[in-house]
């Protein structure tokens, strides 16, 4: 199951519930709010985890969540920590009028998404794709690394094969300090 990190401020809490249920419903593990922190505990502590646990951070960007002194803004703090570069983990969503050029720097450098219809389906549609997305990167880094490892594979045997049917008399082994005789 995919995690989501949902990041609003208290003041946006009408607009991301519509989207925490959105994707609930995708199959999203989504940490959210209050549902998210059982009492008792590090709030902090809890929070920077889920932030390292997570495939996506989703940023409701408003004047509230971007106002200094806001902790939405020390979650976007540990969501860079995490993600030097926010593409393709990261996704900012302004609200309320807020303009992408008035995002901090960090998510302007990610595509921003500024709802035109349901905000709701939107942000499932553009959390589902970047998972997808993620899911395609690491099944073609798992091919990569399939394909070095059988290619060392091979060239290991034909190693053994050349030195082991070696025609010669003796054979120099690099791993031995004196020749061996390749014949049987």
């Amino acid at each position: 199951m995919s995690s989501v990190f949902l990041c609003h401020a208290s003041e946006d809490k009408r607009f991301a519930e519509p989207v925490q249920l959105a994707l609930a419903s995708a199959d999203c593990k989504v940490f959210y709010d209050q549902e998210s922190l059982p009492p008792g505990g590090d709030y902090q502590a809890r929070i920077r985890e889920a932030i390292r646990q997570c495939d996506v951070f989703v940023f409701v960007a408003s004047p509230d969540s971007i106002t200094q002194g806001k902790f939405t803004l020390t979650e976007l703090k540990f969501a860079r920590q995490r993600w030097p570069s926010p593409v393709r983990n990261v996704l900012p969503v302004a609200i309320r009028g807020l303009k992408p050029n008035e995002l901090p720097s960090y998510l302007q450098a990610a595509t921003v998404l500024t709802p035109a219809g349901n905000p709701a389906a939107e942000v499932r549609d553009s959390v589902e794709n970047m998972l997808k997305e993620q899911k395609t990167r690491k099944r073609e880094r798992l091919t990569i690394m399939v394909i070095v490892i059988l290619a060392l594979l091979i060239a290991i045997c034909i190693t053994y094969l050349v030195v082991r049917n070696y025609t010669g008399d003796e054979c120099d082994v690099p791993w031995r300090n004196q020749p061996i005789s390749c014949k049987d």
